[in-house]
């Protein structure tokens, strides 16, 4: 229904995109080729910046990802603050999402994402700006910051990082690892290489084109890992009645505007519930009323007892009327090897 339409319409965007794909490769490679050699000019906050990013347009993981890096330095007592984009946002230039305490307007306001980072987090300031090294000066200027996770700052070669993640998916598709629009490629796949870590992701999800993915990475010779996306039910917004409930069996509708669905369905197998259908919006997709009605509407016809979405939904869902139960997933990030990845992390000061 509604899912099979947003595809449709992203197949013909890419069609009517693909004339200028030589355009937008040309201007790939100008930039990186300006950066690499030294004529683009780099600037520094003067405190550490590291960075996550990933190569595709999205699925990674970058959102949970920041969430737990942010909170890592946290727990070791350092001053950090978040930096973001804010993609899809409706506000302008500088704005401060929340000093650690309060958040200050709704998603619509800073974009889904980082309005998710500040419902998660506790006392680490978040900013959204197009401009990061003016949204940097604002968190130091403001917050006195040990250091900055820049978040989806991969591209963003002005500023200066420490340290630089890579994200990738281990569900991502082989054929898919190609240069936008013919595929999911923000820029090529050898600039990977440009990283000082690379994280496979969701590596507890089996994947065909795992061998391929684990090639890529070996080739790269850069320290990598490899962490586990586990799903557990919210406490923190999924009401408490729905946590009683015995779930085994009942027939459930999976709704979700995220980059990568797969790994949401794939990750709910342990409710060990009967899914019917499953709803892929577009990744940052609004629900209106209106919306949210026809899949309620849905569930009806399919004899849905409850919708299973993620917290990054459900942020967008929360001040909906709602009448067909919701329970809403969280993400727990499991490292391999963890002892040495942190290693990596405490060299950083």
């Amino acid at each position: 229904m509604l899912s099979t339409t947003n595809l449709l319409i992203n197949k013909i965007l890419r069609i009517i995109l693909s004339p200028f794909a030589p355009i937008y490769w040309i201007l790939i490679f100008l930039r990186n080729y300006f950066y690499d050699h030294g004529f683009a000019k780099v600037k520094s906050l003067g405190i550490p910046v590291i960075s996550i990013g990933n190569l595709t347009l999205g699925g990674t993981g970058k959102t949970p990802m920041t969430i737990f890096i942010a909170q890592h330095f946290k727990s070791r007592g350092k001053k950090v603050g978040i930096l973001s984009r804010g993609y899809k946002r409706e506000s302008k230039g500088t704005k401060l999402v929340t000093d650690g305490v309060e958040i200050l307007n709704d998603f619509k306001h800073y974009g889904d994402e980082p309005y998710l980072m500040a419902k998660k987090t506790k006392n680490i300031p978040i900013v959204v700006d197009k401009n990061r090294f003016r949204g940097g000066e604002y968190l130091i200027n403001h917050f006195n910051l040990d250091l900055i996770i820049l978040d989806d700052g991969y591209q963003h070669r002005s500023l200066k990082r420490n340290l630089d993640i890579l994200l990738i998916n281990n569900l991502d598709k082989k054929k898919n690892y190609k240069l936008f629009p013919l595929g999911n490629l923000r820029e090529p796949l050898k600039n990977l290489k440009r990283a000082d870590i690379i994280v496979k992701t969701k590596s507890n999800f089996e994947s065909n084109d795992q061998a391929y993915f684990d090639n890529v990475i070996k080739n790269a010779q850069v320290d990598n890992f490899s962490c586990e996306f586990e799903t557990s039910i919210s406490n923190r917004f999924t009401k408490p009645q729905f946590l009683k409930t015995d779930l085994t069996k009942k027939r459930s509708l999976i709704v979700t505007a995220i980059g990568d669905p797969l790994s949401f369905k794939k990750s709910v197998s342990f409710m060990k519930c009967k899914i019917v259908k499953q709803l892929n919006f577009k990744d940052h997709s609004n629900y209106s009323q209106g919306k949210w009605e026809k899949i309620e509407t849905l569930c009806l016809k399919l004899n849905v007892e409850f919708i299973l979405t993620t917290e990054k939904d459900w942020i967008k869902i929360e001040n909906l009327k709602i009448k067909v139960p919701i329970i809403v997933l969280g993400l727990k990030i499991g490292f391999n090897n963890s002892e040495a990845f942190y290693t990596i992390l405490k060299s950083i000061n």
